[in-house]
């Protein structure tokens, strides 16, 4: 199995859900038509080829935890079914700095609690972390709540985008600074 990193290493591990289709391109639609009307924020938009839905994030997995994460989330896949995603308006992570998507779908946050119950408490975060984790789509890094008043009407247009869909891949994602890789997990059914 290629995983990408040094067995004494630590990387950055998260699991995800990638973009259903249409999502990038009427993200991407919004994007140019919003900013014709108002003045964009300046801040760090995500390239569209890093867009994923974030169910579980790590921040520091050796490799024998990448390794059994892996293997436990696959074979957990098994038994998946293939959840619908429903994006409604935005919201942000203060302390990351990062602006998301909201995710809305009943089916993403049951997925989200079956993997917590299933994965077992040695690659999964605390029961701290994870009640208050929130699946979602990250857009943009670098961002600053100030930013809200002063793009307000740029704000007001992406808080009205929407769009439901059905996912089809998930995968166990490793990553550190220059370096992101996607270790496709399970292609619905």
């Amino acid at each position: 199995m290629q995983i990408g990193f040094k067995m004494y290493e630590k990387t950055h591990a998260f699991i995800a859900i990638h973009p259903p289709k249409g999502l990038i391109s009427s993200l991407q639609k919004l994007l140019v038509d919003t900013e014709k009307d108002s003045s964009p924020p300046e801040i760090n938009w995500s390239p569209w080829y890093k867009y994923h839905l974030t169910l579980f994030f790590w921040p520091a997995l050796s490799f024998k935890e990448v390794v059994r994460g892996r293997e436990q989330l696959a074979e957990l896949s098994k038994r998946l079914l293939m959840p619908s995603v429903k994006i409604r308006g935005f919201s942000y992570f203060e302390k990351a700095k990062a602006l998301y998507l909201n995710e809305t779908s009943s089916e993403i946050h049951e997925l989200y609690r079956l993997m917590a119950s299933k994965l077992t408490e040695t690659i999964l975060p605390g029961p701290e972390k994870r009640e208050s984790f929130i699946p979602h789509w990250t857009i943009a890094r670098k961002f600053h709540p100030a930013q809200l008043k002063k793009h307000q009407l740029f704000f007001q247009q992406l808080d009205s985008f929407s769009l439901s869909a059905r996912a089809d891949r998930i995968s166990f994602f490793i990553t550190r600074p220059g370096w992101y890789s996607p270790q496709l997990i399970c292609a619905f059914r």
